[in-house]
């Protein structure tokens, strides 16, 4: 863009011809529309590039558009921010949750306070030592064992034994013309009625 049209206060986004020349300042490149504007700019290059930053400072848009981000530390790149960009960061919410008071369990299902029930059990405990356990076989079961069978559950099947169908005819549509208005001869008698039939049922494709 021309760079002495940005450098007004009325500023305008006019592209610069670089047939007309192309001149360098501190590593920068500027170009102008018009060869007036080139001299204008050559007088006072460092007063016209302060005016561009300060229409800059007005004007944001401008400072990516002209690529000034450089003389500004704030600001970054296009392709800056698509890097950053290209992993958002992610959040989540999360919370615990804890009971006030707790409270601690210890039942003992087997736990007896009656003198004469814990009497019961220590002679019952007593009379086990002196049990023996006896076992008898018989020739019958000598061989026997546990079978087990294994058996198929049916299948589910589905029968569909009713299907819906439908025809599409067309519908007869007819008009008649030549009831009304007879006409009368020479003589004053009404002449015969031309009645027409004209057919109107419009095909099944319409």
């Amino acid at each position: 863009f021309c760079a002495y049209n940005l450098a007004l206060n009325d500023f305008k986004l006019i592209h610069g011809d670089p047939r007309i020349g192309i001149v360098q300042i501190n590593d920068r490149y500027y170009t102008f529309s018009e060869p007036r504007d080139a001299v204008l700019f050559c007088r006072k290059p460092s007063a016209f590039i302060e005016s561009i930053a300060n229409n800059a400072k007005l004007n944001p848009e401008l400072i990516q558009l002209l690529d000034l981000h450089t003389q500004f530390t704030n600001v970054a790149s296009y392709g800056d921010l698509a890097q950053v960009s290209s992993k958002p960061q992610m959040k989540a919410d999360f919370g615990t949750q804890t009971e006030t008071h707790f409270y601690e369990k210890n039942i003992v299902k087997n736990y007896e306070w009656n003198e004469w029930e814990l009497r019961r059990k220590a002679l019952k405990l007593a009379n086990l030592r002196r049990r023996l356990t006896k076992s008898v076989q018989t020739n019958t079961s000598n061989f026997r064992r546990e079978n087990f069978t294994q058996v198929y559950l049916p299948k589910d099947k589905n029968i569909q034994t009713k299907r819906d169908n439908y025809s599409n005819v067309p519908q007869p549509k007819i008009y008649l013309t030549g009831i009304r208005g007879h006409q009368r001869s020479n003589d004053g008698q009404f002449l015969p009625a031309n009645v027409r039939k004209i057919d109107l049922t419009a095909d099944i494709d319409e």
